[in-house]
């Protein structure tokens, strides 16, 4: 039993990486920029910073974590 044909401009060889990598990035850093306009904005009235504030860090930093051809790489910002 043989497989069908291929359908027409199918490209096995296509390597869609790049943009799923910039994609991701983008996504993280909107993240990055509304997480520092939270903690910037309870900062600013002097509100302390609770559970769900740190929850939401910590989900930050381990959403940058990537992992890229056997290594795993964990980009950890602290600004404060």
């Amino acid at each position: 039993m043989s497989l069908p044909p291929l359908p027409e401009g199918l490209d096995l060889t296509a390597n869609r990486g790049p943009e799923i990598i910039c994609a991701v990035s983008i996504t993280w850093f909107l993240a990055l920029v509304a997480v520092g306009a939270r903690i910037l904005s309870r900062r600013l009235i002097r509100y302390p910073l609770w559970y769900d504030d740190w929850l939401i860090v910590a989900s930050l930093v381990s959403g940058a974590s990537q992992r890229h051809r056997r290594d795993t790489y964990l980009v950890a910002l602290v600004a404060w």
